[in-house]
């Protein structure tokens, strides 16, 4: 019997029939054609996979009606014509695998940015910018809403021409539409604007011409704010919306939260709980008749069973679980839930900054499928992998995958590595389930892992390996740099996470935290949270550089300050005496209170030395992961994936 027997029932919305309840809701992949913004292979090949995995319904990405409303790069755009025929590619691989397809259509409005739109003037209800870009854009003319809304229905004939199954009305995430229903955005003086009739009627004469103009030729959803925060709109207004567009004739409405004003709504990091909107949606269900979607960073399948049962909403909709899986929906379905690989909310598929490379934490071939495919090796190996943090499982599932035969040892008493660490301080514990699904995979591929056993030139020749695969990851650096350190009570952050090098957690202590990268704001916070005074000391100056800062930096960042924790940027530390730092800012040296700890938190280097000590007695070896250069989650997987193709 299936498990979630209410997520994976048959359903309809009108006269659509879908084969489940789960639903791939819309979210930017950024891989539409650079030339002409159309969908590419690679954005075929991303939502086959999710159709593939079984999604009832996936709802391809906002899709702009216009040039003037491309807001980042690889954005897609459903005008002109010409782009029939790169959605019906996209449109007929969703369904080849009894899946609906479903498109999102809008315009960037104030998120939209010259640098990606041609230079075409940006539009939006006022001339109010957003809480990111800062841009303020152009207030749209009468003249101007009306090109929109013809461009708009033309964008609705191409997609019915390609093959949709519905569209989706995108009034969600501060957007042009949204901006005309938001008191926040919208401070229109004419029929545009003023009132709440005022502020809804041009999505009303959308709903009306496209319900005058197709009938039930096709079916039409919304997608909106449940509620908005700083200043925005709240539920109740939301519930009036919702019921004009119900009577209006929409079929269902998806509530999601949060624009470029609440970032940290839009693209919920982890410092917000599974399912943080669902009581909200489940308030704005119950006036309404019609179908309700929705999730709010909900991963685990027994949490959204359990929403649908409860009749919080109608359709569930598993967003970036579906990125970090796009397998979610058959192994779930399947009884293999506990080899799902879950997104752990780190925003590293939808926030990119600073050039970060656009992709998933979890899962190494996301917005890649069409880069890596799993062939049977040419020469079958027998491979000894030393290390069971991420990187050795991910090689080791991979290259057990092609064939050949490999043997994990890890030296603790579990797997994960410092993935077990980073998922010590607050709001971090998602981060072991990546241990555990790829623990899962090496069971079901059969790989055998033998813990608690320490690798040595003697081991690695009575084994007789053909390679030895070493994964022994990073070890902290000490803060030998800093005069006196030896005599200070200095622990290591990674060793304090994990319990080592205090007998138990101070209170009312003075703590000094070297270093202001991750590592360090996470054990600072961990620190405060249990009741210490906590200062940060980092020798760059501005905190940027210290970190990557995208949605789940800054809520990181917002959490340390909020427990009182103090970031001293440009202090470079010198000595250590008494309990005293010295450190040299702004080009003068000064002293600090007196500390009672201090902990390292300096970075990582690569423990490569086995790798030294086996190629010395002749073995061959590859490096892997943060053995081979410390790196976040996607680049170890990642490295992990590809070192693993490569051998035959």
């Amino acid at each position: 019997m299936n498990k979630y027997e209410k997520l994976f029932e048959r359903a309809s919305i009108g006269s659509m029939q879908l084969k489940n309840r789960v639903i791939l809701p819309p979210m930017a992949t950024l891989s539409g054609d650079p030339e002409t913004n159309f969908p590419s292979d690679e954005t075929v090949a991303y939502y086959e996979a999710r159709a593939k995995g079984g999604y009832g319904m996936v709802c391809v990405e906002h899709t702009c009606v216009t040039p003037a409303g491309v807001y980042g790069p690889g954005v897609l755009i459903a005008n002109p014509s010409t782009c029939v025929p790169h959605f019906k590619k996209l449109f007929d691989a969703i369904h080849k695998h009894g899946a609906k397809a479903i498109a999102q259509l809008g315009d960037g409005g104030t998120s939209a940015h010259p640098g990606y739109n041609g230079n075409n003037q940006t539009v939006s209800a006022s001339s109010t910018p957003d809480h990111r870009i800062r841009l303020f854009p152009h207030e749209i003319s009468i003249e101007g809403i009306q090109e929109y809304k013809k461009a708009y229905l033309s964008a609705v004939d191409n997609m019915i021409e390609a093959g949709v199954d519905a569209i989706i009305l995108h009034l969600a995430n501060g957007y042009f539409l949204a901006s005309f229903i938001s008191t926040r955005e919208n401070k229109r003086t004419d029929k545009y604007g003023g009132t709440m009739e005022g502020r809804l009627r041009l999505i009303l004469e959308i709903v009306d011409e496209i319900k005058r103009k197709y009938g039930n030729r096709i079916t039409l959803f919304t997608r909106m704010a449940a509620f908005e925060d700083r200043y925005g709109r709240n539920t109740e207004e939301t519930m009036v919306i919702a019921k004009a567009l119900e009577k209006a004739g929409v079929e269902a409405i998806s509530f999601n939260a949060g624009s470029y004003f609440e970032l940290y709504h839009e693209l919920p990091p982890y410092t917000e709980p599974q399912g943080y909107i669902m009581d909200h949606i489940a308030k704005l269900k119950k006036g309404l008749k019609i179908p309700v979607f929705g999730g709010g960073r909900v991963t685990e399948p027994l949490l959204a069973d359990a929403y649908l049962i409860d009749e919080k909403v109608d359709f569930i909709e598993i967003g970036r679980g579906g990125i970090a899986d796009p397998e979610w929906c058959n192994k779930a379905q399947s009884g293999h839930s506990d080899s799902i690989r879950r997104c752990i909310g780190c925003c590293r598929c939808c926030d990119v900054v600073d050039g970060t490379e656009h992709g998933c934490s979890v899962n190494p071939y996301a917005f890649k499928e069409t880069k890596y495919s799993i062939e049977e090796a040419e020469n079958k190996k027998k491979i000894l992998v030393v290390g069971g943090g991420i990187g050795g499982l991910q090689t080791a599932i991979t290259a057990t995958q092609r064939g050949h035969d490999v043997v994990v040892i890890e030296k603790n008493s579990y797997l994960g590595g410092n993935a077990k660490a980073a998922a010590m301080p607050i709001n971090k514990g998602e981060i072991v389930s990546m241990v555990t699904s790829l623990a899962e995979d090496a069971r079901n591929l059969g790989i055998e892992i033998i813990l608690n056993t320490t690798v040595d030139a003697d081991f690695v020749k009575n084994m007789n390996p053909d390679l030895v695969v070493i994964a022994t990851g990073a070890t902290p650096i000490p803060c030998t740099f800093i005069q006196g350190h030896e005599e200070a009570n200095f622990v290591d952050a990674i060793d304090f996470l994990m319990g080592k090098g205090m007998e138990s957690i101070p209170r009312d202590a003075n703590i000094a935290v070297i270093g202001g990268g991750a590592i360090g704001l996470e054990t600072a916070e961990f620190l405060a949270v249990y009741e210490n005074s906590v200062d940060i000391y980092e020798m760059e100056p501005n905190i940027n550089t210290a970190i990557v800062i995208n949605t789940a930096d800054y809520e990181m960042i917002k959490n340390v300050k909020k427990y009182g924790v103090g970031i001293k940027l440009g202090h470079k530390v010198l000595s250590v005496k008494d309990g005293i730092l010295s450190y040299e800012a702004s080009g003068q040296v000064g002293q600090s209170k007196k500390y009672d700890y201090f902990i390292s938190a300096v970075g990582l280097r690569s423990n490569d030395e086995l790798a030294k000590e086996l190629e010395t007695a002749g073995f061959q070896t590859l490096l892997v992961g943060d053995a081979k250069e410390p790196s976040r989650f996607m680049e170890v997987l990642t490295d992990g994936l590809e070192t693993a193709l490569q051998i035959n």
